[in-house]
């Protein structure tokens, strides 16, 4: 595993910044290979971890000594890239795990070509950690502006960066649509009871009006039969009266 390098930075570790390319360095083997020597490096977020650095650096010594092959191990947040040329000059780049392994490719082969048509005779003959790095700084501070801006420098990126935008944008306009689908099936759950309510209130309303206009119905039968029975008898006494008289 490589090491869990923190960032003693007082000022970032406050900060919401996290830069994409995190150091980047020139670095050179003894003549036995054993042990790698820091020719030059510049930190965007670690602050003197270079002792840290190198003791992984022995560590996986037998991998990192063919020419031209970049290898890269991921650690944490972070993606570990190193690729050594030719001449036995390594090139070390750490950043943030999402970064292209293409951008990496083309700002290592950047590196390469600043260093070695410059500094790279003088750099196979360092003999102490950040020996070139007052000369080489400039160079090393420039690729970590320059590359630390990915939309910048890769076209893909920023295209991706378009299509993630618009990906949220569909995926909220998406969720927006379920929840008003979702709100729009309560209304219309509602308005089906509030319907099958109606219904059942019109079927209690027309009972009620059978049941009103039948109790009606026999009073006034009740009406007309008394109304009959006592005109009935009115009629029977007035006759009665009137044979009386008549044989009186």
């Amino acid at each position: 595993m490589w090491p869990n390098i923190k960032n003693d930075n007082k000022d970032q570790e406050h900060s919401q910044y996290s830069p994409e390319l995190a150091y980047v360095a020139v670095i050179r083997w003894t003549t036995s290979s054993a042990e790698p020597v820091l020719v030059a490096g510049r930190s965007q977020l670690f602050a003197d971890k270079w002792s840290d650095i190198k003791l992984q650096l022995v560590e996986d010594n037998a991998q990192l000594h063919i020419p031209g092959k970049l290898y890269t191990v991921l650690h944490g947040t972070h993606q570990w890239n190193i690729v050594q040329n030719e001449h036995g000059l390594s090139f070390l780049l750490i950043t943030h795990n999402f970064y292209p392994v293409r951008v990496v490719l083309q700002c290592l082969e950047e590196l390469q070509r600043q260093v070695v048509a410059k500094y790279q005779a003088r750099a196979l003959q360092v003999q102490r950690d950040g020996e070139l790095s007052p000369e080489i700084g400039a160079v090393l501070h420039a690729l970590c502006m320059k590359y630390d801006k990915l939309l910048e420098v890769d076209a893909i990126s920023a295209v991706q960066k378009k299509v993630d935008a618009v990906r949220n944008v569909m995926h909220d306009n998406v969720s927006t649509a379920l929840d008003n689908l979702v709100k729009l099936e309560s209304i219309e759950v509602a308005a089906e009871e509030l319907m099958q309510e109606s219904d059942m209130f019109r079927r209690r309303a027309k009972e009620l009006h059978h049941r009103v206009w039948w109790r009606q119905c026999k009073q006034t039968a009740c009406i007309s039969a008394a109304v009959l029975a006592v005109v009935g008898i009115l009629v029977i006494v007035i006759l009665a009266a009137s044979r009386k008289d008549a044989f009186g």
